[in-house]
């Protein structure tokens, strides 16, 4: 059986049994050849953009003997998908702009909805992720952070609609305000800290998400001392932006 990454474990472990996944930016077709080989999916689509991974994902899933279960398909983002071929999707590998606007294009072309889990696993920016998932109406009923070869990564497992009745919604709000206000903190302020750095991590108090904010605090007080020191119009320019994102770590901080 084929060995994942603990990324790509990761990844792999949010989907549910029995779903049919669709891996957009599959790349060496690791997380599909898994999902068939541990029996979680019977099917899988592994898309990627560049016909040299896409030739080595062929490779490795006629390796294990899963060409009859797991297609390949050269496609940029969702763009070569067909709508109702899966109900579950992966994209993982690359950064959380390029995330948003491959389903930014697959809501508009009126595919998103064809999913009933979303896994997402941006490299960068996270915060735009989790942005763009809150403004169309999906909940991150999942989140798991870790650290892979000395890097920190996120999975997220987002769900479409997930609060159930608006009583449900305005119940699970109002806890969140009396929590905000015992900690002094507004909830635009808490919304903008659930965004940055997962509300569910935070929520559920993620040791992986505090020893990466202990990491991040003290990174950032040392380059806030160095720059103090100097005199520039940068240095002064810069100042405040660490002082706002400082104030923000500790915020977060302040909630385990």
């Amino acid at each position: 059986m084929i060995v994942l990454s603990k990324r790509l474990q990761a990844v792999a472990s949010m989907v549910t049994p029995g779903r049919r996944p669709v891996d957009v930016g599959c790349d060496h077709g690791y997380v599909p050849v898994y999902l068939v080989q541990a029996h979680i999916a019977s099917k899988v689509l592994a898309m990627d953009i560049n016909k040299g991974p896409l030739a080595r994902a062929r490779e490795n899933i006629e390796k294990w003997g899963l060409s009859g279960q797991i297609e390949t398909r050269l496609s940029d983002g969702l763009k070569n998908y067909s709508p109702k071929e899966a109900d579950s999707l992966i994209i993982a590998g690359m950064g959380g702009l390029l995330i948003r606007d491959i389903l930014r294009d697959g809501k508009d072309r009126g595919i998103l909805d064809d999913f009933h889990e979303l896994i997402l696993s941006p490299h960068s920016d996270a915060h735009v992720v989790r942005r763009c998932l809150a403004q169309w109406g999906y909940e991150i009923d999942r989140e798991i952070m870790l650290t892979d070869a000395g890097k920190y990564y996120t999975v997220i497992h987002a769900v479409k609609g997930a609060f159930g009745t608006q009583a449900d919604q305005n119940r699970t709000e109002g806890t969140s305000d009396v929590y905000s206000k015992s900690l002094g903190i507004c909830r635009e302020q808490q919304n903008e800290d659930d965004e940055m750095y997962g509300g569910y991590l935070i929520r559920h108090k993620d040791p992986v998400l505090y020893q990466y904010l202990i990491k991040q605090l003290k990174e950032r007080e040392e380059r806030y001392g160095q720059i103090c020191s100097v005199e520039t119009p940068g240095a002064r320019a810069y100042r405040p932006v660490l002082e706002k994102e400082l104030e923000q770590i500790k915020r977060v901080l302040a909630r385990f």
